[in-house]
């Protein structure tokens, strides 16, 4: 794959220079996210505000930080929770904006709808202004967001007693995140959940590339495929009788720390 993308990015210069080199050797290439990189690079360069929506783990972040590297932007991310006021945001963008060569820049909300901020955000991302105050056109703006949705309700333990509604108001999300402004939603790319097939893949590659931590050794290629196996079972076993979220890609990479 990697040679894919030299000849989709012309990246016809000698390895040692060539941005590919830069991606981290544990980065796991597959037709899915080599087919995600090109849809992406496409709105990117248009300057087209991306809206990246998917289940935790599912590989957004890494993905857009790889593209990146590719792409010789710098990624300029500002990590949204449910402490991050307008004033933060305000404080992140006049950081940007004071740098030279714009252009050059990527803007990334990471977790855009858990904190009371999205609307400003969304201010920045559609109308490229800040409480009407219009910034450089130069920027190009990326968030990423989990899926607003509610919980299986069948496989939740039940509350007994007196509940505080308002306090609870978001115990039955999957995500205790907010809605997406509609605005928003014409910029949807939404990653979704991982194919079996390619959560099969991702697995099997990132179990490849985990060696013996005494002697630095890499695993046994039986070894390797029973694991492999191992993980697929329990993570679908998981998600079968719990939600599609409660597994991801990251409990993979924990298995190789």
């Amino acid at each position: 794959f990697k040679d894919q993308l030299k000849k989709y990015f012309n990246l016809n210069v000698e390895y040692a220079r060539n941005p590919i080199s830069k991606i981290p050797n544990n980065y796991v290439f597959t037709i899915d996210n080599y087919f995600k990189m090109i849809l992406l690079d496409v709105k990117l360069s248009l300057k087209i505000p991306v809206v990246l929506l998917g289940e935790t783990g599912c590989g957004k972040t890494l993905l857009l930080e790889t593209l990146s590297i590719i792409s010789g932007k710098t990624l300029k991310t500002l990590n949204v929770h449910a402490g991050i006021t307008e004033k933060d945001v305000f404080s992140f963008m006049e950081g940007v904006i004071n740098q030279n060569n714009l252009s050059d820049f990527w803007i990334f909300f990471d977790e855009i709808n858990t904190s009371n901020a999205i609307g400003l955000i969304e201010e920045i991302m559609i109308n490229q202004s800040m409480r009407g105050i219009p910034i450089s056109n130069e920027l190009t703006f990326i968030a990423a967001c989990n899926p607003y949705k509610k919980k299986n309700i069948k496989n939740e333990t039940k509350r007994y007693g007196l509940i505080n509604k308002k306090a609870f108001k978001n115990q039955d999300l999957v995500y205790n995140v907010l809605p997406l402004p509609l605005s928003l939603n014409n910029f949807i790319c939404n990653f979704g959940s991982l194919l079996q097939e390619d959560e099969n893949s991702y697995i099997e590659q990132m179990i490849k590339q985990i060696k013996m931590q005494e002697e630095d050794e890499v695993l046994d290629d039986n070894l390797k495929k029973i694991a492999s196996k191992l993980i697929e079972h329990c993570q679908l076993y998981l998600r079968n009788n719990y939600e599609v979220s409660s597994v991801s890609l990251r409990d993979v990479r924990r298995f190789g720390i």
